[in-house]
């Protein structure tokens, strides 16, 4: 009897539940998935995920992991929890809707910047989008055009009576390409447009305003980005 008292905790012995740091990383759909890779991020106490599709970044939010319930707030306001489970390398959300498996990433592409815009704290973007869009490179003749196929994220500037709003707005966002190595690309620089290089990577602003713009109004600013052909 007492031999049978010794051995019941052990055998009713709880599986620990998963933490944080348990889901941090790139995990590979195998199963019913929206996207081909989720990847849950913890930076500065802050906690990202991000859906890939293509290598290219196209939905994320924030989530919170709760003992075995998974709650993901999407950027476009969308809500949604999961029961979950993890064994070994499988990780398992709602009653087995979706399945992943640890991965080891491929070597990221270092143009691609939709991380970077996902985490801006200042300023909220859009999802990124496909889009191609025009580069000055140095030629035999002179200034040649190639076209970028990149992405495009875009965010909402109010105007405060001028246009010093979206001179704030692109200095935020040149600062933090500054820290990656970027610098100003003089053959990128007009009153339309700036872009900003480094090595192949480049990065092209595009303020959606005109002469007759209201300077109350809300306007759109593009930033697109990519690798040169």
């Amino acid at each position: 009897m007492l031999a049978v008292i010794l051995l019941t905790p052990a055998c009713g012995k709880k599986t620990p539940q998963p933490g944080n740091e348990d889901l941090e990383g790139i995990w590979e759909c195998i199963k019913g998935c929206e996207a081909e890779m989720l990847e849950f991020n913890i930076e500065d106490e802050r906690q990202v995920f991000f859906f890939y599709t293509g290598q290219r970044m196209y939905r994320s939010g924030t989530w919170k992991l709760e003992k075995n319930r998974l709650t993901l707030a999407y950027d476009d306001e969308e809500t949604l929890t999961y029961p979950l489970a993890l064994k070994n390398d499988t990780l398992v959300l709602g009653d087995n809707k979706m399945v992943f498996t640890a991965c080891i990433p491929a070597e990221e592409d270092p143009c691609d910047l939709s991380s970077l815009f996902a985490l801006m704290d200042d300023i909220s973007f859009s999802q990124p989008l496909l889009e191609d869009f025009p580069w000055n490179i140095p030629g035999d003749s002179g200034v040649e055009e190639v076209i970028v196929n990149g992405q495009m994220v875009e965010t909402i500037v109010k105007l405060e009576g001028d246009f010093s709003a979206i001179g704030r707005t692109a200095g935020v966002i040149a600062d933090e390409l500054r820290k990656l190595g970027y610098e100003a690309d003089p053959l990128m620089a007009s009153e339309v447009v700036t872009g900003y290089r480094k090595e192949n990577c480049v990065v092209l602003f595009r303020p959606g305003i005109d002469d007759e713009d209201d300077a109350d109004a809300e306007v759109p600013f593009a930033v697109y980005f990519g690798k040169l052909p």
